[in-house]
């Protein structure tokens, strides 16, 4: 959104904002553990 022509500038200001709150969420979760609840968590989400 951040680099659509037709958005305005608080639209764009708002998703520049949930962006890097988004990446910041993400370093801090860090990689997930890699045990049986992801596997199962893929395992549901291919089912659907």
């Amino acid at each position: 959104m951040t680099s659509d022509a037709g958005a305005t500038e608080n639209e764009r200001a708002n998703a520049g904002a949930l962006k890097a709150r988004l990446e910041e969420w993400l370093k801090e979760a860090g990689v997930p553990a890699g045990d049986w609840t992801d596997l199962l968590f893929r395992l549901g989400r291919r089912a659907k």
